[in-house]
């Protein structure tokens, strides 16, 4: 799905500087804690980690995918409460593009 998305074009780049063919890894099921509104609990999101800004030291901005909600999304290892999932962003290239 994402190297549909991508259609070749591997020199595609974002504000953070991220090299598709460096920072796409290869995809694993985690558990994220949603960022909901004060007034709803936090709940326990499982989504597909698909591509880390930082896949050495596991820092920064992860680019995420939801089977349940079927979009992409943004996230984080090192959240306050551990992996933090941010929101959804649509297809790959636009939470791509939104880090």
């Amino acid at each position: 799905m994402i190297e549909r998305e991508i259609a070749g074009d591997w020199s595609r780049t974002n504000d953070h500087g991220c090299d598709l063919h460096h920072c796409l890894v290869q995809p694993r099921l985690l558990e994220y804690f949603g960022c909901n509104k004060p007034s709803e609990p936090d709940r326990i999101l499982p989504l597909w980690l698909v591509l880390e800004e930082a896949p050495e030291s596991k820092d920064g901005y992860q680019v995420v995918y939801s089977e349940e909600v079927g979009m992409f999304g943004l996230a984080s290892a090192d959240g306050v409460n551990g992996a933090t999932f941010f929101g959804y962003y649509g297809t790959f290239l636009e939470a791509y593009q939104g880090m």
